[in-house]
């Protein structure tokens, strides 16, 4: 997948309700952390 597929997953997923969206991206952050995009990802979460 590339950086703009994955970003795109990830925000479809979006809530919008913060008690939900943050342990969802806190996930995500860490199912992410170790590929190529990484770190970016991170950032954008």
């Amino acid at each position: 997948m590339t950086y703009d597929e994955i970003i795109s997953s990830i925000t479809h997923e979006l809530t919008g309700d913060p008690k939900k969206d943050i342990p969802y991206l806190k996930e995500q952050c860490d199912k992410y952390k170790d590929t190529e995009y990484g770190k970016e990802i991170v950032r954008a979460c």
